[in-house]
């Protein structure tokens, strides 16, 4: 479904993948049905859903964005971005959504995807432990 606070802008998911390091990568596109130019930056954040709020699961004290603007062209226009998990807390079972702003009207509105974590399936998983130069590789079973 379609999550935003702006009639005609959206984001949808088109892909999620891991990164070499292990963090989610989603793969979104912005869409612009509006009759207007639509304006939006990179900063974006994850929450999780706490009852009947959103909470930020961002572990970065200090988090830096780059100062650029895209632009959605009017009538149909997307626009193809990366988000990445890298420094946000997703170890909770649940919902959580990633959240970007953008600018209509000269307003700061907000557009978001949802996704849930969920339980490891019952199978054999395989992890990879690093520390000070030793790495060991663990096999571990869920039923």
């Amino acid at each position: 479904s379609v999550h935003t606070d702006y009639e005609g802008v959206y984001m949808t998911l088109k892909s999620t993948t891991l990164s070499d390091s292990g963090d989610m990568i989603f793969k979104v596109d912005w869409h612009n049905d509006t009759d207007k130019e639509i304006t939006f930056g990179a900063q974006y954040t994850i929450e999780y859903k706490n009852g009947n709020e959103w909470v930020s699961v961002d572990t970065e004290k200090e988090r830096y964005w780059i100062a650029i603007a895209y632009l959605i062209q009017p009538n149909g226009g997307t626009h193809e971005i990366t988000y990445s998990a890298k420094g946000f807390d997703l170890s909770k079972v649940g919902r959580y959504r990633v959240i970007s702003h953008f600018y209509a009207d000269d307003e700061k509105k907000y557009t978001w995807i949802e996704f849930d974590v969920t339980n490891l399936s019952s199978g054999i998983y395989f992890y990879t432990m690093t520390f000070k130069g030793q790495k060991l590789v663990k096999k571990m079973t869920i039923e």
